[in-house]
């Protein structure tokens, strides 16, 4: 998260899309949304001093994840990790969990 004051955080969910099924999303959460991104079906906790929200829908699929930030050489890409999944789509970008 860069260093903007008015960035609160991000949120974390997932989204319907591709032949699998589902992705994850990840966006920043900024000082202006945070009325309107808080909703009573939200969890919001902190990790390592970055608040986080997860919509209580996506919980189930995103429980369990480990999520790693990798740079190489020009490329930078969130990676997650779930070991609930059950099938990735063919390019590897969208998953289902039985």
């Amino acid at each position: 998260m860069s260093n903007n004051p008015e960035n609160k955080g991000i949120r974390i969910g997932t989204k319907k899309s591709g032949c699998a099924g589902f992705r994850y999303t990840m966006e920043l959460v900024k000082t202006k949304e945070i009325i309107k991104q808080e909703k009573k079906n939200d969890m919001i906790f902190y990790y390592k001093n970055i608040l986080v929200y997860i919509a209580l829908k996506d919980a189930p699929f995103l429980n369990g994840i480990k999520i790693d930030f990798i740079k190489d050489s020009i490329n930078e890409v969130f990676k997650y990790y779930n070991p609930k999944i059950e099938k990735f789509c063919g390019c590897g970008e969208s998953f289902s969990i039985d």
